[in-house]
């Protein structure tokens, strides 16, 4: 963000820059309103929301007659994508005749990949809520005093947790939690908060720990966390590396004060797979593997309705190990004990063109949807075409994502499957009865009004097929349900589930007793 001022100095202006991180060039610069020296702008920190939008939050003053009393102070909003469109959302208006009153006091916090909550403490304090350019004036939590309640944390189920210090040291002020209509939950006084965690609770700057109703459940030791999972603790004079952990699962876009490790004002929402422990998998060794084990395909003279699973590369950085492989081989079991037939060995896929030439080259396929467990169709599911790996959304800047399916860390659209090249994929040997189960992280959900990929493929196969609009983590246990820790570390980190390296093994959905959707052809 910066300041300008126009070469004839009669008037302010606020702007916000946007810089190409490659290349350090200025990409946009996007105006304010321009506001008279002499009645002096006042801005806010800039934030970057789970919808990927920057907001910045600023007023200026305005005399509706020259420099008389009453003067009117505007709270604005400007709404910002990353190629520098934007909209200069109107707020609220303040009118006042101390024209020592010039900050309103706002603070911002993104409201899950919505908007923003915002709230003020100029007359007698607000809140708004925005979603797009469109704005909700709601009533501010009323807390004893009338402070302030500044927005801190975003709790797992969307509500919020906030302080009535804004500016205090820690252990001063309130821990007020509350809703996105203002309503208080609880209260704890003299309490900082610190960390939103994945059971709805939130850690203090006192390190004792609460619970979803703000009771006190027990007390750690606060260590700083990277952006690679590590913890910190001061030893000394020095930073002394702690134990590895990472921020909780499904705790919100805003689990931590600032919003990330680095508490930047970035709003980040960590998968809860990527915090599970696995024995890493080589992918080059991966693929040699199963495509020597190929040859365990089904045979032409197999009885029964036929299954085929596809297995997407485990990842480089965030590395699922053989984690697929496993959950593949969990559903073969369970297949071959039904009476069908499926490949024992999974078939990977790590380009659109395999997944396409997978479809077609591996003999009829005939299955319907069925159930693995005994949990029937509120459990694990299998269909006649049935995929494990990664999924998500690109995104496309301006607040545009496209649901996909992730086939391979290598970057370039022919290894994400999409929106641009589903066309691909052909249902010449699908059974009119067969269907398609996507195991991947948020394969059944879409955004910004588009169609997921399970409805993608759909559309393009015409055929039924089944996804979740959820976070997938790893279990043995195959009931739907929250990733939560098995337990914590000394200094109270968390210690969540390590993914085990033998069968049966599922790919469970970060929900509790969520069930797959069917997506049917359109």
């Amino acid at each position: 963000m910066g300041f300008t001022m126009p070469a004839n100095s009669v008037t302010y202006t606020y702007s916000v820059v946007g810089i190409d991180p490659t290349t350090g060039a200025q990409k946009f610069n996007v105006l304010g309103t321009s506001c008279l020296p002499d009645a002096e702008c006042m801005s806010y920190p800039i934030i970057i929301a789970g919808d990927s939008y920057a907001y910045f939050a600023y007023e200026w003053s305005e005399f509706p007659t020259e420099y008389l009393y009453p003067f009117i102070r505007h709270l604005m909003v400007l709404r910002i994508d990353s190629s520098g469109n934007y909209e200069n959302i109107h707020v609220w208006d303040y009118t006042s005749d101390d024209i020592d009153l010039l900050d309103l006091g706002v603070s911002m916090i993104t409201n899950a990949d919505q908007g923003i909550l915002l709230t003020w403490s100029a007359g007698a304090g607000g809140m708004a809520v925005t979603a797009g350019s469109s704005v909700s004036l709601v009533s501010a939590p009323q807390v004893p005093g009338g402070d302030q309640v500044v927005p801190v944390l975003q709790a797992q189920d969307g509500s919020f947790i906030g302080t009535t210090c804004r500016y205090c040291a820690p252990g001063y002020g309130t821990i007020v939690a509350f809703d996105a209509s203002g309503t208080v939950r609880w209260i704890v006084p003299n309490e900082t908060p610190q960390i939103a965690t994945a059971d709805g609770g939130v850690i203090g700057q006192s390190g004792i720990t609460y619970d979803q109703n703000g009771n006190a459940t027990g007390q750690i030791g606060l260590s700083t966390q990277t952006w690679t999972g590590n913890m910190y603790q001061e030893a000394g004079s020095l930073e002394a590396m702690a134990v590895p952990s990472v921020f909780e699962a499904g705790a919100s876009f805003w689990p931590t004060v600032g919003g990330n490790p680095s508490g930047n004002g970035t709003a980040f929402i960590q998968c809860p797979c990527l915090l599970q422990s696995t024995d890493t998998a080589d992918p080059d060794q991966l693929e040699s593997a199963l495509r020597d084990g190929q040859a365990a395909l089904m045979p032409q003279d197999q009885q029964g309705p036929t299954y085929l699973l596809l297995v997407g590369q485990p990842g480089i950085e965030y590395n699922d190990g053989q984690a697929f492989v496993l959950a593949a081989e969990t559903a073969s079991a369970a297949l071959t004990q039904s009476g069908a037939s499926s490949n024992s060995v999974p078939v990977l896929v790590s380009t659109v063109s395999d997944f396409a030439a997978a479809l077609t080259g591996n003999g009829f396929i005939t299955g319907g949807v069925t159930p693995l467990t005994t949990l029937g169709m509120n459990g694990p599911i299998a269909g006649g075409v049935t995929f494990f790996g990664h999924g998500g959304w690109l995104d496309l800047g301006g607040g545009v994502y496209d649901s996909a399916l992730f086939l391979s860390p290598t970057r370039g659209s022919v290894y994400n499957l999409w929106i641009q090249n589903v066309g691909q994929l052909s249902n010449a040997n699908l059974g009119t009865n067969a269907t398609i189960v996507l195991y991947a992280c948020n394969a059944g959900k879409n955004r910004n009004a588009g169609d997921s990929i399970a409805q993608l493929v759909a559309n393009q196969l015409r055929r039924t097929v089944w996804a979740y609009p959820v976070d997938m983590w790893y279990s043995a246990d195959p009931t739907p349900r929250i990733m939560l820790p098995v337990g914590r570390n000394a200094d109270g980190t968390p210690i969540w589930p390590k993914v085990k390296s033998t069968t049966p093994l599922y790919m469970v959905p970060n929900a509790n007793g969520v069930k797959a959707i069917p997506f049917y052809p359109h």
